[in-house]
């Protein structure tokens, strides 16, 4: 059996992953933070991704600590070097994750800042429904403007970029889950198309051609 790439990643024949998420693989060039934008950027784009690795709420702290001062001293950035180290390799560590069998129920978990979007790919591992594994996950950050937008457009852009980004796993997937904290993006294939121009009407249009079904979105509570 030969390797074979999927969404970035390489399968192999003893089911491992060698390499995943070129968002992620990029981390290991990414340069020390050295403002409180970056600090939010990068917080916003791994935060849906907390509930689902323990470890990562402990290696988050640091950054989430720094947000709260007016700005950053040269201390202060010296002082995340170590923790940004340690997220990096926590991040490109391959044996996190999960190798789900054809047919496993997957749950598509969502979340967005104005600063960008974050998105985990799970799968039901046992008979329990409960009992999630990460199979793959990204980031995207948004460019000034878009950051400018309504919270409702970050969700509902959250769920369509996952829907992309990782559409090789989802296609012909009928057993998904997609959970949001945004209520408006739940009821999206209710919302009354006002006009072409109407975002959230593009969304709707752009996620039921991806085979995206009203049941499948769910609502879930926001992570603190």
């Amino acid at each position: 059996m030969h390797d074979v790439e999927v969404l970035r990643c390489t399968w192999s024949a003893d089911c491992s992953w060698c390499t995943f998420d070129y968002h992620v693989e990029t981390l290991c060039d990414l340069p020390l933070l050295s403002n409180l934008g970056a600090i939010w950027c990068l917080y916003s784009g791994v935060n849906a991704i907390v509930e689902h690795i323990e470890w990562l709420q402990a290696l988050l702290a640091p950054f989430y600590k720094a947000t709260g001062k007016p700005c950053l001293t040269k201390a202060d950035i010296n002082a995340l070097r170590k923790p940004l180290a340690a997220l990096k390799q926590a991040l490109l560590d391959v044996k996190l994750l999960y190798v789900p069998p054809p047919g496993a129920p997957l749950v598509l978990c969502t979340d967005a800042a104005g600063a960008g979007v974050g998105a985990m790919l799970l799968a039901q591992c046992s008979e329990d429904p409960n009992d999630l594994a990460p199979v793959c996950y990204f980031s995207h950050a948004f460019g000034s403007k878009q950051g400018r937008k309504h919270s409702t457009w970050h969700e509902a852009c959250a769920v369509y970029k996952a829907i992309m980004f990782f559409y090789l796993y989802l296609d012909g997937c009928i057993n998904l889950r997609i959970e949001t904290d945004c209520g408006i993006v739940v009821s999206l294939f209710s919302h009354k198309v006002l006009n072409d121009a109407d975002p959230l009407a593009q969304f709707k249009l752009g996620l039921t051609e991806l085979g995206v079904k009203k049941q499948m979105i769910v609502h879930c509570h926001s992570i603190d």
